[in-house]
């Protein structure tokens, strides 16, 4: 177990192990991207370590590649602000994609007189989007939180690398 910070950035988990003997100072020991975690877990009994599973989608399902664990001493919210922030970067790749698929779309304009224009309205459906309901946590505590979409296997990932410390965001 190492003293650690954990650091979230807008697209990647960071767990900076602090040097003891060099006062502010942090050796880089976790880079994971935030679009790679597929699963975050906690256990009733020990609610302040959590667990991130790391993986790559094979169709529906999940194959776990690595995980790490941190023991982080107001877990509940360090998960809640990670979890906020794979949300809001897959709305941002969807985004992405779809203005580049637009881009890519032969257009064919049509001038209507301009008495005629009417602006055009989105059905409620497409007015309203969201958040992509595949990617939540698990917690086994009392505290409610959705689940991710369960892992396919385990693959080969180790067994866990336990970091303590607090978080940052």
């Amino acid at each position: 177990t190492f003293c650690s910070k954990l650091l979230v950035t807008p697209s990647f988990l960071y767990g900076l192990r602090e040097l003891p003997n060099q006062k502010g100072t942090a050796l880089l020991s976790v880079k994971r991207s935030l679009s790679k975690i597929v699963k975050i877990t906690s256990r009733k009994s020990k609610p302040e370590v959590i667990t991130f599973k790391y993986g790559v989608p094979t169709g529906e399902e999940f194959i776990i590649t690595d995980m790490d664990k941190f023991i982080i001493p107001d877990a509940f919210n360090a998960t809640r602000i990670i979890k906020l922030q794979i949300v809001k970067l897959n709305q941002d790749e969807e985004s992405e994609e779809t203005s580049e698929a637009q881009k890519n779309e032969p257009q064919n304009e049509t001038s209507l007189p301009p008495s005629s224009h009417e602006p055009e309205s989105k059905p409620d459906s497409e007015a309203k989007q969201d958040p992509p309901q595949d990617l939540q946590l698990t917690n086994e505590s009392s505290e409610q939180v959705p689940n991710f979409p369960p892992a396919a296997s385990k693959g080969n990932a180790p067994e866990g690398k336990e970091h303590s410390g607090e978080s940052i965001t």
